[in-house]
């Protein structure tokens, strides 16, 4: 059984809250956002359980506020920002490079483009070629934004993170 107290429930919260804040401020620019990168960051500081909670938290909170409940969102949303940290854990546990990372972070947004492509040919019978190339320019400023968020801001976050958290909740190897 997962044992947290309420210190780290708060900061849970309070990173949940850094990912949603963000995304609403950001909202008026399409598909520029910091939530691959934050996700990024939480999977590499955090551990990915804790990640997989936010993850989860930010799509029920972004599609209820958003009006968007439908499962044509809210499924590939959710599919989409789980696999971030479940595949750092799986494949990148080991690495700190913001390069790689940065790689990862567009192979992310791909996937999380993809997700919404699947579902919405299957729920809405749209056609998947017509809608992958309406879905380009999106796609690229997703990619783009991932994957320079990452590259610039990865190195100094991480390394702030280190420093503000209290040193007995990160522990190196070890899940906040």
């Amino acid at each position: 059984m997962l044992k947290r107290t309420c210190r780290q429930m708060v900061y849970y919260a309070l990173f949940t809250a850094i990912i949603f804040v963000q995304e609403q401020l950001f909202s008026f620019l399409p598909n520029i956002q910091l939530t691959i990168f934050l996700f990024v960051l939480y999977a590499k500081v955090l551990g990915c359980l804790p990640t997989l909670g936010i993850a989860i938290i930010h799509v029920g909170l972004d599609c209820i506020i958003n009006g968007s409940i439908a499962p044509f969102v809210v499924i590939p949303m959710a599919v989409g920002y789980v696999c971030i940290p479940i595949l750092i854990h799986f494949f990148l546990k080991n690495t700190n490079k913001p390069l790689f990372l940065a790689l990862y972070g567009v192979f992310s947004a791909i996937l999380y483009s993809l997700c919404f492509t699947i579902t919405n040919a299957l729920c809405l019978d749209i056609s998947i070629q017509s809608y992958i190339l309406a879905d380009i320019p999106f796609v690229l400023l997703l990619c783009a934004s991932s994957f320079l968020s990452i590259l610039w801001l990865y190195a100094p976050c991480y390394q702030l993170l280190q420093r503000l958290l209290p040193v007995y909740l990160f522990k190196k190897g070890e899940p906040l």
